[in-house]
């Protein structure tokens, strides 16, 4: 069990890693950092989450709140990913490989809530989702 900041990291080396969601994201061996930090961000609210540029790419970060949980070891915060692309389909695949590697990696990442959401662009689609994992306090 990690901290909530080690796990967002670890997340993002993870997914970097995953051979399903860098061909969905287009990451190649050639992808620099800056090019892989577009399609893969780790934070929710910022002047440039939403870059119309970029085909298909998601966030995920720990969303600010009370925990679940009443150990003074172990929370339970909530995780949300958002999924952005110009494609119905694209996100639909890009979802499943996400969560296809939540799963395979961590026990507790089950999803408890999902849905569209709106982007404020008609030409641009957004999905979003949340898990609680179990963190160290």
């Amino acid at each position: 069990m990690k901290h909530s900041v080690e796990l967002k990291s670890e997340l993002f080396l993870l997914f970097k890693q995953d051979k399903a969601i860098r061909e969905l994201l287009g990451i190649t061996a050639l992808s620099t950092v800056e090019e892989i930090n577009k399609k893969i961000k780790r934070v929710l609210g910022s002047d440039d989450l939403v870059d119309e540029t970029t085909p298909l790419f998601f966030v995920y970060a720990f969303i600010p709140s009370v925990s679940n949980t009443k150990n003074y070891k172990v929370n339970q915060f909530t995780l949300e990913f958002r999924i952005y692309g110009r494609l119905q389909s694209k996100i639909d695949k890009l979802y499943l490989a996400i969560k296809d590697c939540l799963y395979q990696n961590y026990e507790d990442m089950t999803i408890f809530s999902e849905g569209s959401i709106s982007t404020g662009n008609q030409n641009l689609y957004a999905y979003m989702f949340r898990t609680r994992p179990l963190v160290r306090s």
